[in-house]
């Protein structure tokens, strides 16, 4: 239950999820994996610029 809320918060939508939870028994066809693979690389690009983001306020209280 914890996951499924975590992607849900990452911005997944509940088709895709419901898409992807053979994932969770070890099994999936190859149309799931490529919207597992894409929503991975949409979520690592999330992560980049939250982190870029995080950087540049860090930035601006070193120079308060």
């Amino acid at each position: 239950m914890l996951l499924y809320r975590r992607l849900i918060d990452a911005g997944l939508g509940t088709e895709v999820i419901r898409e992807l939870l053979p994932c969770m028994n070890g099994s999936a066809g190859a149309d799931t994996v490529a919207t597992l693979e894409r929503e991975h690389a949409k979520l690592l690009d999330q992560a980049r610029e939250l982190e870029a983001t995080a950087d540049r306020l860090a930035d601006i209280l070193k120079s308060l």
